[in-house]
């Protein structure tokens, strides 16, 4: 288990997304790729609209995975 600060970022794109999972520990940061997706787009109403549902999925199962992780 690292015992150094970590943190989680979302880099969200025009055509993937991904949880990107930072460490600092003894003024050395490391970063892992947690999990990348598929962006994509809805079509609604005769318009292109980000689905930002699939987003907010996929960033708590990134979460839940990092959590899971973490505990065993």
């Amino acid at each position: 288990m690292a015992t150094g600060s970590e943190f989680l970022a979302f880099d969200l794109g025009a055509e993937s997304g991904r949880a990107i999972l930072g460490t600092l520990d003894d003024n050395k940061i490391s970063l892992s790729e947690i999990t990348r997706f598929p962006t994509g787009m809805l079509f609604v109403n005769g318009h292109y609209r980000w689905n930002i549902y699939r987003f907010y999925e996929e960033m708590l199962a990134a979460m839940s995975k990092v959590s899971a992780q973490k505990s065993s």
